[in-house]
């Protein structure tokens, strides 16, 4: 009895933590999704995804937004040179 209750509680309390860890990462890609979809829309190279932490979906969205300056750069290299 012991350790079936033993067990149950073990089994909530990894779905409790698998259920916080799978949120937030799901949280952090739709922030990197929705930034994406913001570009992609309206051709607007100063959006920005947030960067919450180091891990590896941190990581994906600060190269992203180095990518997102670097066009943005380039972009406005073109325009001062087309207007030369």
């Amino acid at each position: 009895r012991t350790t079936l209750l033993i067990i149950t509680c073990s089994a909530m309390l990894l779905a409790v933590i698998g259920f916080t860890v799978s949120n937030n990462v799901v949280g952090a890609l739709n922030e990197i999704r929705n930034a994406i979809q913001r570009v992609a829309q309206s051709n607007d190279f100063t959006v920005r995804a947030t960067i919450a932490g180091t891990d590896e979906i941190a990581q994906a969205a600060s190269a992203f937004n180095q990518l997102l300056e670097q066009v943005q750069m380039s972009l406005r290299a073109v325009t001062v040179s087309a207007q030369s």
